[in-house]
C-alpha cells in the first residue's frame, strides 16, 4: 500500500536534511579563508568588513532608472582606489548603498557569489549601533531600512573616533556621546539583499530558479516512491546528478561575470585611509557650498591637501564661500587664489 503524503515528507526530511539545500558559506579576511557552514547548492564568499569600503551615494532626481546604473558605475570608477573593483549596490530611492572592494583579493575565488559580510547580518530599520564583527568593529547609521553611514575599526573605537563618526553622519543630536556596547550579530540563513554588483544578482536569481525547477523534478520522483520502484540509493544518485546539472548550467553566467569585471578601467588612487573622507564625499560637499550653476573644472587630492578650481558666474563673494567650506568637519584651512573671469581657485587643507 502506498505511503501517505505525510510519511513521504518525513522520509524525505530524514534522507535529505534541509541544511544541504543551501550554498556553502565562507568568510575571507586578511588572515585567510574559513568555512562558516556546509551546503551543496553553490558557494557564498563573504568578505570581512576590514576588506570593504562603503559609500552612500546620492544622485539627481532627474536621472531615470535606466540611467542610474551607468551613473553609479561612473562614480565607482572615479572614486575607487583599486585597479579592478568589485561591488554590490542596493538602491534606496535616488541613492545607492555601495560596498566595493579590491577585486585582486578575490581573483582566486571560482564559482562563488562574493558579498560583503554586512549583508549576512540582520539589518535595522532606524538608529545607530556598534557591531562586533569577525575582524573588528563596525559603526552603522540606519534610516528607513537603508544603511546611510558605516565606519570600521580593528579595535573598539575611542570616544573621539566615535564622536567624529556620528558628527559626519549627522547624528550628533540623537546618537549617544559615548561608544555603546558592541552587539554580536547573528548570521542570516540567506543574505537580506543580494544587490546589483555586475552579474551577481542575475547569477543568484538564475540559481534560485534552477533550484526550484530541480525541486519540482525531485518531488515528482518521490511520488513514485509509493509504488516501491525507487529506493534510497537511486534517489541519492538522482539528486547528485541534478546538483551537477545546476552547476553546469551556471557556468555561462559565471563566465559572463568574469568578462564584465575584466573590462573595468584603471583609476587613480584617491583614498588611502578609511578615516579620511573619500574624493566623492569631498566633491559632493564642496558643490553643496557653491551657488547654483557653479561646477568644478579641476580637482586634485594629494595627501591632506585638496586643490580645486571652480567655474561659474556667481563666484564674486569668496568670503561667503570660504565660510561655508570651513564649516565642513574635515576641513582645517582654506586658502583662496585669484577670483576672476568666472573662476575661483582654492587650496584646502584637510584635518589629519
Amino acid at each position: 500500500m502506498p505511503e501517505s503524503p505525510k510519511a513521504l515528507r518525513n522520509r524525505f526530511r530524514k534522507w535529505f536534511p534541509s541544511s544541504l539545500f543551501r550554498p556553502a558559506r565562507f568568510l575571507r579576511s586578511r588572515a585567510g579563508t574559513e568555512r562558516l557552514r556546509r551546503g551543496l547548492l553553490g558557494r557564498e564568499m563573504l568578505l570581512a568588513r576590514e576588506l570593504i569600503h562603503f559609500e552612500y551615494l546620492s544622485f539627481p532626481a532627474e536621472i531615470t532608472a535606466a540611467q542610474r546604473n551607468k551613473a553609479l558605475a561612473l562614480k565607482i570608477q572615479a572614486g575607487s582606489p583599486y585597479a579592478r573593483t568589485g561591488h554590490v549596490a542596493l538602491w534606496d530611492g535616488n541613492a545607492a548603498q555601495v560596498w566595493f572592494w579590491d577585486q585582486a583579493r578575490v581573483s582566486d575565488i571560482k564559482r562563488a557569489v562574493v558579498l560583503p559580510e554586512t549583508l549576512a547580518h540582520p539589518p535595522r530599520a532606524d538608529g545607530v549601533r556598534l557591531l562586533a564583527l569577525s575582524t573588528g568593529y563596525e559603526a552603522q547609521v540606519w534610516q528607513r531600512g537603508a544603511l546611510r553611514a558605516s565606519r570600521f575599526w580593528p579595535e573598539p573605537p575611542a570616544r573621539a573616533a566615535w564622536q567624529a563618526f556620528i558628527r559626519r553622519a549627522g547624528q550628533s543630536a540623537s546618537a549617544p556621546a559615548e561608544p555603546p556596547a558592541a552587539e554580536t550579530p547573528s548570521w542570516l540563513e540567506r543574505p537580506y539583499a543580494r544587490g546589483a554588483g555586475n552579474e551577481l544578482g542575475q547569477l543568484r536569481a538564475q540559481t534560485g530558479k534552477l533550484w526550484i525547477a530541480g525541486f519540482a523534478v525531485l518531488a515528482l520522483a518521490l511520488a513514485w516512491q509509493g509504488t516501491r520502484y525507487f529506493k534510497y540509493q537511486g534517489l541519492q544518485h538522482q539528486l547528485q546528478q541534478h546538483i551537477e546539472a545546476l552547476r553546469q548550467q551556471s557556468q555561462p553566467l559565471i563566465r559572463a561575470r568574469a568578462q564584465a569585471r575584466s573590462r573595468l578601467q584603471k583609476v587613480q588612487t584617491l583614498q588611502q585611509h578609511l578615516d579620511q573622507p573619500s574624493p566623492l564625499v569631498i566633491i559632493d560637499d564642496l558643490l553643496k557650498t557653491m551657488p547654483q550653476n557653479v561646477h568644478i573644472e579641476h580637482f586634485n587630492l594629494s595627501g591632506n591637501t585638496v586643490k580645486v578650481l571652480f567655474s561659474g558666474q556667481k563666484l564674486l563673494n569668496t568670503a561667503k564661500i570660504v565660510g561655508r567650506i570651513q564649516t565642513l568637519p574635515y576641513v582645517a584651512s582654506v586658502n583662496t587664489g585669484d577670483a576672476r573671469n568666472g573662476q575661483l581657485q582654492l587650496t584646502i587643507g584637510l584635518a589629519s
